[in-house]
Parts: structure tokens; C-alpha cells; sequence
């Protein structure tokens, strides 16, 4: 679903008071729809903070900054993918940017599980994604 971006912004306001997950099936509107929408994208985006956080931690300085720009990367390229724009007004697909966000979280689970069994490698943590 394609969302206004000051939608989106409104929406984040809205989503600081709950942690509940969203049952985006019975959205009655198409603004309790947006609000959903964008409370399933604040979940997954908080769980991939929280992952990302920890495996931080297990890195040194080095492995941390490639981390760090495969992030960047990934972000620019999530943001390119799942925004559009038209006649002036920028447009979100929050399904997308939940998948793409879910989808870098369990990159990041994957590379936690390799630092604690085998040892970080850094051309893996230098990746955008699997």
C-alpha cells in the first residue's frame, strides 16, 4: 500500500503510545488501513534496531564499520524501492518496506548466529543482504 509521507510521519507519532501488533485485517477505512500498515513496519523496524544493536556489540571496530556502511546501503536501497513519486508528492509502500525491513533482519539474526559459532566474517557483514 502506498502511503503519503505525512501520513507516515503522523502515524510514528501515533505508534509511540502502543506496542500492540496490528491486526491489519479489520482496518474499516483506508486511514485505520495507513495506521496498521504502519504500525506492522514500526515493529519490524524496531526488532531490526534491537538485532542490529546486538550484533554490534560482538564486532570490532573494523567489522562494526562495515557494518555500518552495508547498513547505509541497504537503507538507500530499501528507501529507492519501495518509495515513489508523483506529482509532487512522495509515496511509501509500507508492505514493502516492512518486507525489505523483515527481510534485513533475518540477515542480520544470520550473521549474530555466525559471529557466536564460527566468527565474524567481514565480507558477510559487508553485504546488503543475502
Amino acid at each position: 500500500m502506498w502511503v503519503y509521507r505525512a501520513l507516515l510521519s503522523a502515524g510514528f507519532l501515533l505508534l509511540a503510545a502502543t506496542g500492540a501488533r496490528a491486526d491489519c485485517t479489520s482496518a474499516s477505512s483506508p486511514f485505520d488501513q495507513v495506521y496498521c500498515d504502519i504500525q506492522v513496519f514500526h515493529q519490524a523496524d524496531h526488532q531490526l534496531n534491537t538485532d542490529y544493536a546486538d550484533l554490534a556489540k560482538m564486532l570490532n571496530p573494523a567489522e562494526k564499520s562495515s557494518l555500518r556502511l552495508a547498513e547505509i546501503a541497504w537503507i538507500k536501497d530499501r528507501n529507492d524501492k519501495c518509495t515513489m513519486t508523483q506529482d509532487g508528492y512522495d509515496f511509501v509502500a509500507m508492505d514493502c518496506a516492512t518486507d525489505e525491513t523483515s527481510a534485513r533482519d533475518d540477515f542480520i539474526k544470520a550473521r549474530a548466529r555466525e559471529c557466536s559459532s564460527t566468527g565474524c566474517v567481514d565480507s558477510e557483514l559487508a553485504k546488503e543482504s543475502d
